[in-house]
């Protein structure tokens, strides 16, 4: 993310990179849920500390609320825009 703000200042496109960086934390994101669930299942084979497994847990059930809140957030105003828009072409006809 912080190599797009550097090219966007060198004077990218930002509809390009834009495009990109959503797909690349979901990828980013389901690779290191799937090592954290590696790595709690196997804490011996790791040496994992514990509280390491508990703090990683607990950024990344912060971040996907994060997520699912702006998402139905969005939601919620997109159809809150398309309500009105089909008020106007039901007294349009």
């Amino acid at each position: 993310m912080y190599f797009y703000y550097f090219l966007t200042e060198l004077g990218m496109n930002r509809k390009y990179g834009g495009m990109l960086i959503t797909p690349i934390q979901l990828v980013q994101f389901i690779v290191a849920l799937t090592l954290i669930v590696y790595e709690t299942l196997n804490i011996q084979e790791c040496r994992t500390v514990p509280w390491a497994i508990y703090w990683m847990w607990f950024t990344y059930a912060v971040f996907l609320l994060f997520f699912l809140k702006l998402f139905f957030d969005k939601k919620q105003e997109r159809a809150k825009s398309v309500a009105p828009r089909a008020d106007r072409e039901k007294k349009a006809l």
